[in-house]
Order: C-alpha cells, then structure tokens, then sequence
C-alpha cells in the first residue's frame, strides 16, 4: 500500500512539474511574440506619444524573456551557452526601443504643426523702461470699454 502511495505522489508530482514547465513556456512564448507585435501597434498609433507607450510596453516584454531565459538556466532547461545569444538580441532589441523612445520624445506627429517648445519655465516681464513697450501699455489702458448696445424696443402683441 505504501509503495502505490508513493507511486502515486511521484505520477502526481511528475504530472505537476510537467504542467509548471508548460506554463513557463507558454509565458516565455507569450513574451516573446508580444514584444514585435506592441512594437508595430505602437508604429501604427501614428502619434509620437503612443508610440513610446508601446515601446515602453515591448521592453518590459524583454526583460521579462530575459528573466524566464534565466529562470530556465537555474530549473535546468537550458544551459547558459543556450541562452547567451538570446540574451544579446533582447538586450539590443531594447537598448534600440529605448534610443526610440528618446527620439520621440522630441519628434512631431506628422502632417502636424509643431508643438511649441518651452525654453524656460517663466516668461520674462516686459522692460517698462523701454519706450515702445510703455507706449503700448499706456495705450491699453486708455482704452474704454466698449459700448453696451442700445437695448431692443419691446413688440407689441399681436391681435
């Protein structure tokens, strides 16, 4: 009885590592095949903005396959001389997305009017000194409101 007992525990447990490495790969495949696809999504967004946000999206795929290449090594999946290639063409891959994301936090959308780029925080106030702007100030504040219109005559009611 004991030994069916123990048969039964390793089929189980055997049956379980079995379904811990399926769910593994399946997350490995899930990461990997994502990354290309939010990357053309994001091209396809058309905006600068979105586009970055899905870039963003894509290097958090990355270091996720680099994390499940490497929990591979340590459970025995791979050895290290497998995955060494892998992890050189993700690190590329984001060091790319990254270097995009940077440009395209300057970058405007195309077919678009520029954004207008703040050089600094504060405007700087106008020199009073200066005869040309006390002119214009002076000119602003001589100018009266305009004229409220004559009210409309009240219609008589019609029989």
């Amino acid at each position: 009885m004991t030994g069916e007992r123990d048969l039964a525990c390793t089929v189980l447990n055997a049956g379980r590592a079995r379904w811990l490495a399926l769910a593994r790969r399946d997350h490995l495949e899930g990461a990997v095949s994502s990354t290309p696809r939010l990357i053309a999504e994001g091209f396809g967004r058309y905006l600068p903005g979105d586009f970055s946000g899905y870039l963003r999206k894509a290097n958090g795929e990355l270091k996720e396959t680099l994390e499940y290449l490497a929990d591979g090594v340590d459970r025995g999946y791979f050895t290290r001389e497998q995955i060494v290639p892998l992890q050189r063409l993700c690190k590329r891959a984001s060091k790319a997305a990254t270097g995009l994301i940077a440009y395209l936090k300057t970058a405007d959308a195309p077919n678009e009017e520029p954004r207008r780029r703040r050089t600094s925080g504060r405007r700087e106030p106008k020199n009073l000194k200066d005869p040309q702007n006390r002119k214009n100030q002076e000119e602003l504040i001589e100018q009266k409101p305009p004229e409220p219109p004559e009210p409309l005559e009240p219609m008589e009611p019609m029989d």
